[in-house]
């Protein structure tokens, strides 16, 4: 994050070592990939955040 680009890809097996208490969800718009390539992990599910059930997705803003 320190490249002042806004974003940073994180591999799914470091993803415990960025999630907080809440995750905020969105695909990009147009986005083709499948979201239950994460969500079906054990490491997604292993998540407080998910656990706790305090994940919210929002849909992508087009402009």
């Amino acid at each position: 994050m320190d490249s002042n680009t806004g974003w940073a890809e994180v591999s799914l097996e470091t993803l415990p070592d960025f999630a907080g208490d809440y995750i905020f969800t969105s695909a990009w718009s147009g986005d083709d990939a499948n979201p239950e390539a994460v969500y079906s992990t054990d490491v997604w599910k292993g998540l407080s955040a998910v656990k706790n059930n305090n994940v919210e997705e929002k849909p992508p803003k087009h402009m």
